[in-house]
């Protein structure tokens, strides 16, 4: 898997890396593919003034500008045309902020962008924003999805199955114990018992700690079921109040609109 990267650094910038280090920078994914991280990582640069180089940058010694500084397509920190700050304000905040909270700037300036295209009659490029979009929105749901969960120590449920109940204990994201109260059987009892002897699972970095994250989307779905009950929580489970999750009805226009596309493109 691949996972994106926003550099812990002055200036920080983009990376793709193969695993999530135990530091203080920002982690989007896990992405199945290069390809899909790179479509991210595109999105993010047609958003926001963030520098794609990837010499480490110092606030105190300006360094040579490259292409983009010179064409007026980078906020250039390598001359110090930008203070830590105003970069941090214009660039590596909201990039931040669309991984673990409000995408909504960085979403505006991409439709902004998709717009003038558009009515440039500029549609292919237009279209490639769309799917840029698209890719960043199903990446940052994915991601605060996965947070809300592996965030809590531990999560007991149940769900009513033959006539008894099965029952969970997730800690960190990752299924710890499970068992199953049958018909007549008090599930309290059963539940103390699966608690006492569940896998010990301690914390780690990065969205998906302790298990994969297709593991854990798996137990997410299984929680999130109607007749799914929530017994015990060591902590509240809550999403950010203005998060990703709320552009959900924008991806699902999205992804309706490359249907079409599609099909003609298998049509030809």
């Amino acid at each position: 898997v691949w996972w994106l990267k926003l550099t812990a650094e002055p200036y920080p910038r983009l990376s793709l890396v193969r695993a999530v280090s135990d530091d203080t920078a920002a982690y989007l994914g896990p992405f199945g593919s290069r390809p899909a991280a790179e479509a991210v990582v595109a999105a993010l640069h047609d958003a926001v003034p963030l520098r794609q180089c990837t010499a480490r940058l110092s606030p105190r010694r300006p360094s040579p500008a490259c292409v983009l500084a010179e064409l007026g397509r980078c906020a250039a920190p390598c001359q110090h045309q930008v203070t830590v700050a105003e970069y941090a304000a214009q660039a590596a905040d909201p990039v931040r902020e669309a991984f673990v909270g409000d995408p909504g700037p960085v979403v505006a300036a991409l439709q902004e962008k998709i717009d003038k295209l558009a009515a440039a009659h500029r549609y292919e490029d237009a279209a490639r924003v769309r799917e840029r979009l698209a890719a960043l929105l199903r990446a940052a749901i994915r991601r605060q999805r996965l947070v809300a969960l592996t965030s809590i120590a531990e999560v007991c449920a149940a769900r009513p199955a033959g006539g008894g109940w099965e029952l969970a204990v997730v800690r960190h994201g990752r299924l710890a114990g499970a068992g199953y109260a049958a018909p007549g059987v008090p599930p309290r009892e059963v539940l103390a018992a699966v608690i006492a002897t569940a896998e010990t699972v301690l914390p780690g970095p990065g969205p998906a700690p302790c298990a994969t994250a297709e593991e854990t989307h798996r137990i997410l779905d299984w929680l999130e079921r109607p007749e799914t009950r929530l017994v015990e929580l060591s902590s509240p489970w809550a999403y950010p109040v203005a998060g990703a999750a709320r552009f959900a009805g924008l991806l699902d226009q999205l992804d309706r609109a490359r249907e079409p596309a599609r099909q003609s493109i298998v049509s030809r």
